[in-house]
C-alpha cells in the first residue's frame, strides 16, 4: 500500500515536470520562431538598403578646382552637395571641386543617408592674400600684415610685396575703418594668379578688362573680388571688399575709385623713391 502510493506521486510528479517541461519548450520555440521573423523581416529589400547597411565606396575624398572622382553607394542612391560653393555632384554620384574649401556629398534613400567628406584643396600659391579685416584700424592693420611697411598716404598705407609675385599690397580706410584692400601681381604672374583667384572664387561678371568674383554663392557671399587686368604699369590690381551694398558697388564703378586711388599711392610710392 504506502509503498505503491509513493512510486504513483513519484510517476505523478515526473508526468507534471514533463509537461512543464514541454510547455516551456514549446514558449521557446514560438518565441525563437516570432524573433527570426522580426530578423528576417528586418533584413527584407527595404529595410537591408537603410542607414546601417547604405555605404560608400570613399568615406573622404580630395580634389583640386574642376577635378573629378566617382562616388558609388551601396545602391540606388539620391545624390546632394551641402556645398555646391566648394563642390558639385550629378545623378550618377561624379563629384567635380569647385573651390577651395571642404564640405559633404550626401547620398540619400529614403529616409537614409550617408556623407563623405570632399575637401577642394589649391594648386596654386602664387601670393599671398592681403588681409580681409574689414572695418579694422591703421594700427590693427600694420600689427597684422607680415610684410614691411612702406608707405602711407591719406587714407592708404602700402606694403612692399614679399613674393617674387607681389609688387605691394595697399589698404584703402574710410572713417578710420579699412575698406577695401588690394595687391598689386606683376603681369608675369598675371596669367597664374587669375587661376589662383579662380579656384577659390565663384566669378559673377566680366567687364571689359576688369573681372569680378565673390566668396561663395552669390546669396551667401561676405566679400567681392574684382580683378583688373588694365591698371599699372608691367602689373594688375587685385582688390577685396565687403560684400555689402557698398561693396558691391565695385561692379558699379566704385571699382575705378578704389582703383584710381591705388594707382595713386602707387605713383607717390615710386616719384618718392
Amino acid at each position: 500500500g504506502g509503498g505503491g502510493g509513493g512510486i504513483f506521486i513519484i510517476i505523478f510528479v515526473f508526468q507534471f515536470l514533463k509537461s512543464i517541461k514541454i510547455y516551456v519548450m514549446k514558449k521557446i520555440l514560438l518565441l525563437f520562431a516570432a524573433g527570426c521573423t522580426l530578423l528576417f523581416t528586418g533584413c527584407s529589400k527595404d529595410d537591408k538598403d537603410g542607414g546601417a547597411n547604405l555605404s560608400l565606396n570613399e568615406t573622404n575624398i580630395s580634389l583640386h578646382h574642376e577635378q573629378t572622382k566617382q562616388l558609388k553607394a551601396s545602391d540606388a542612391v539620391t545624390w546632394s552637395s551641402e556645398s555646391n560653393f566648394v563642390a558639385t555632384v550629378n545623378a550618377s554620384g561624379l563629384v567635380e571641386g569647385n573651390h577651395v574649401g571642404k564640405t559633404h556629398i550626401v547620398a540619400t534613400k529614403n529616409s537614409d543617408n550617408v556623407k563623405c567628406v570632399v575637401e577642394v584643396t589649391p594648386m596654386y600659391s602664387t601670393f599671398t592674400e592681403p588681409l580681409f579685416d574689414f572695418g579694422a584700424s591703421v594700427d590693427q592693420i600694420k600689427s597684422k600684415e607680415k610684410r614691411s611697411f612702406q608707405y602711407a598716404k591719406d587714407n592708404g598705407i602700402l606694403f612692399k610685396g614679399g613674393k617674387s609675385s607681389e609688387v605691394a599690397v595697399m589698404y584703402l580706410f574710410e572713417n578710420s575703418k579699412m575698406v577695401c584692400s588690394a595687391i598689386s601681381i606683376s603681369y608675369l604672374y598675371a596669367e597664374e594668379a587669375i587661376k589662383f583667384i579662380a579656384e577659390r572664387y565663384q566669378p559673377i561678371v566680366k567687364e571689359g578688362y576688369d573681372y569680378y568674383f565673390v566668396n561663395n554663392d552669390l546669396d551667401k557671399s561676405t566679400m567681392l573680388i574684382a580683378i583688373s587686368l588694365d591698371s599699372l604699369d608691367d602689373s594688375m590690381l587685385i582688390m577685396y571688399t565687403e560684400a555689402s551694398a557698398k561693396g558691391k558697388a565695385l561692379s558699379d564703378g566704385g571699382e575705378m575709385q578704389y582703383e584710381n586711388y591705388f594707382r595713386e599711392i602707387m605713383n607717390s610710392q615710386m616719384s618718392d623713391n
